[in-house]
């Protein structure tokens, strides 16, 4: 569906995502290359390296993202789309260089891994298929799952305190739904899911088993919530059978408006809806 009002193919918010996950995958990749262990960045090595590195696994990814598709809107850059591009890879670099204390005993395993192509991923009772953006794993098989986000600054990153007794309730479940995932097709032992911007360093939100990740690996920030690894397993279960009863009511032909709030909103095209908060 082409629009006349604008460019079909746009170098927008969804093309520097796709860039920045790029380069972060291509950089990992690259050093665990020949079947070796993924390493994260280490303090001895050397800041040029990085910038080196992050600079052509950028390249590498555009002149991919060209080669698979004519139309890239990665082909064909103006001044101000490079500046963009430039802005990506000394974001790269940021994060790639914080990685020294991000998560100190966990190591990038999987990167852009995708679930639910060939064999359907069942959760909440439904299939599902997606891409989960990064897992660190430690040496004892405890696993934090992370998803890359431009800005944390939007609602629905925190957590709100349990009501009754209950669990925690979680704004934004995404990472959560993913933690699920690597628990039951990899057999590991999920202690986190976080968000960690690529933009604003030392950004994160999410929440963490205390008992196995402190909150000085995680940069303590204020949308961190430390739990016991008892309450984080439960919140898992408990934003799976949140999902359930979401999808079943949907099942049932009830698909009236219920936002959670307003960054529920935030992309809906739907202006005139009662319910937009």
């Amino acid at each position: 569906k082409l629009s006349p009002e604008s460019l079909d193919i746009e170098f927008d918010a969804r093309a520097t995502g796709s860039l920045m996950h790029g380069i972060l995958k291509n950089y990992y990749g690259s050093i665990s290359q020949n079947g070796n262990s993924p390493r994260r960045v280490s303090i001895d090595l050397d800041i040029p390296f990085i910038r080196e590195k992050v600079d052509k696994c950028c390249d590498e990814f555009i002149s991919e993202s060209i080669e698979d598709d004519d139309c890239s809107p990665y082909s064909r850059l103006s001044a101000i789309e490079q500046k963009t591009v430039d802005e990506c890879k000394r974001n790269a670099r940021d994060l790639l260089e914080d990685d020294v204390a991000f998560l100190n005993g966990f190591v990038p395993t999987m990167f852009e891994k995708d679930f639910g192509d060939e064999s359907a991923f069942m959760y909440a009772g439904h299939p599902f298929h997606g891409t989960i953006d990064r897992v660190d794993v430690d040496q004892d098989g405890r696993a934090v799952v992370i998803d890359y986000k431009g800005s944390l600054s939007g609602g629905g990153f925190g957590y709100k305190p349990p009501k009754d007794g209950g669990t925690i309730q979680p704004g934004r479940i995404q990472v959560l739904m993913y933690a699920t995932m690597i628990k039951r097709c990899f057999g590991l032992d999920v202690v986190g899911a976080v968000y960690r911007s690529y933009k604003n360093r030392r950004e994160v939100a999410g929440a963490f088993d205390i008992a196995n990740v402190g909150a000085v690996q995680v940069f303590g920030s204020k949308n961190v919530f430390e739990m016991s690894k008892g309450d984080f397993s439960s919140l898992l279960d408990a934003t799976e059978e949140r999902v359930a009863l979401a999808l079943d009511k949907m099942g049932s032909g009830d698909i009236s408006p219920n936002p959670a709030g307003s960054y529920a909103c935030e992309y809906c095209p739907v202006t005139s809806c009662s319910r937009r908060m």
